[in-house]
């Protein structure tokens, strides 16, 4: 219960009782019966009404229907039904809800009228997921319950705690950056063709019920006494890997101004893209905790690789290097490869070492650089990042090595710098 409640509360219970003081008072010293009696009734009643309250209060219900998390900066709509189970009615409702990822997370939300008994009533809000990428907890929620005159007032917290995953912010990507949705890319391990919608004609096979009649294939069905079809390839969609180096001496920035923050949210978006499109995806990121996710397609697969990324950090000690050679299936022919690198630890000899990995494989890469510039860095100084090239100079040195490099800088932030395409 709040102080302005509180003080409410007290200043109505003073008033009914010193009215009820006053009706006794002229009742008694005038002799008449209707001022008495009008004056023991009102507390009397207040006092019944009371021990009703206390009653409403153990017999209430309350359930939240709510998303189990969202992303950063996003709205969630939340609804919380109270049902009073009692056979009298409430006269004065409030509801205390804790929704932790809000700046402001106490929210208190008031029954505008009367609550009948036996019914329902649905409180509802819109909330925003300020706080930083992470676990939540909702709840729990504290109800507060008044009689009619608003003398007695009865809270009763409710355990209905609901975990909520905050996810790194997705921001919009190039409508069709290279290397997501490329169709002449077979990925390993798949035959070139198979059954499927697409134009190009398969073969011809047996009837089977629940085929199109619109395939079925009148000369071969001629020749002989079964119905015959055409059956037609399948499109086979072409892998995307995201590789994000998270060194622990990559380090750069704190908070959502960091190599980190721009590294996870881009890894997300990346993959919310590729799902968006068609297309199969698997993350690798040498964090702390390390991310392993093997290639997945639908909603269910892109909420996984959000979860991942929620408790990523710059702590690792690992190298890209060698997390790729610990799990060498990553690298497939005919596959995409986000490479995700911060600037401050980034050297032409060790991209080199890296894209050695993929030299035996047919496939294409698509580099990505945090810039850390207006940023502390973790292991450089000022001087030192005075003295690298700029990002054009250090373009023209990684020249044909890959097939496009983006650059994301602190002055464009990471939606601009990508919308604006490679350098």
């Amino acid at each position: 219960m709040t102080a302005s409640e509180q003080k409410r509360q007290r200043i109505s219970r003073a008033i009914t009782l010193l009215g009820s003081g006053m009706l006794i008072f002229f009742g008694w010293n005038l002799q008449n019966a209707a001022y008495l009696l009008t004056g023991l009734f009102i507390p009397t009643f207040g006092l019944c009404c009371a021990l009703i309250v206390m009653q409403q209060r153990k017999l209430i219900r309350v359930k939240r229907q709510c998303v189990d998390g969202a992303c950063e900066g996003e709205y969630v709509d939340v609804k919380i039904t109270m049902q009073n189970r009692h056979w009298f009615p409430i006269f004065r409702l409030i509801v205390h809800e804790n929704f932790e990822p809000e700046m402001e997370a106490d929210i208190f939300l008031t029954l505008p009228g009367v609550l009948p008994a036996h019914s329902a009533t649905d409180f509802e809000y819109h909330a925003q997921c300020y706080m930083d990428r992470g676990r939540y907890t909702l709840g729990p929620i504290h109800v507060t319950i008044a009689d009619p005159l608003g003398m007695f007032i009865f809270t009763r917290t409710l355990d209905v705690r609901q975990e909520f995953s905050v996810y790194p912010q997705v921001f919009p990507m190039p409508q069709m950056p290279p290397g997501i949705g490329i169709p002449d890319a077979i990925p390993e391990g798949l035959p070139r063709a198979r059954a499927g919608d697409s134009d190009l004609q398969l073969g011809v096979r047996e009837y089977v019920p629940g085929d199109p009649y619109r395939h079925i294939h009148w000369p071969q069905t001629a020749r002989g006494e079964e119905l015959m079809v055409r059956e037609y390839e399948q499109i086979t969609p072409a892998n995307t890997f995201i590789l994000l180096d998270l060194p622990l001496a990559g380090r750069a920035g704190t908070g959502k101004v960091s190599t980190e923050e721009f590294g996870v949210q881009l890894a997300g978006s990346l993959a919310a893209k590729t799902i968006q499109g068609g297309q199969p995806v698997g993350v690798l990121i040498n964090g702390e905790p390390e991310v392993f996710i093997d290639m997945g397609m639908g909603h269910q697969h892109l909420v996984d690789i959000l979860d991942a990324l929620i408790p990523v950090r710059e702590k690792s000690e690992t190298t890209l290097v060698n997390l790729l050679l610990e799990r060498p299936d990553v690298i497939r022919d005919g596959s995409t490869f986000w490479l995700i690198l911060s600037r401050v630890n980034f050297s032409i000899a060790a991209l080199d070492e890296l894209l050695e990995l993929f030299s035996w494989k047919p496939c294409q890469i698509f580099l990505v650089i945090l810039d850390d510039e207006n940023m502390v860095a973790y292991e450089t100084t000022p001087q030192e990042r005075a003295a690298r090239p700029n990002r054009y100079q250090l373009a023209g040195e990684i020249g044909d090595r890959v097939e496009c490099l983006w650059w994301v800088d602190l002055e464009r932030g990471l939606e601009k710098s990508m919308l604006e395409g490679p350098l």
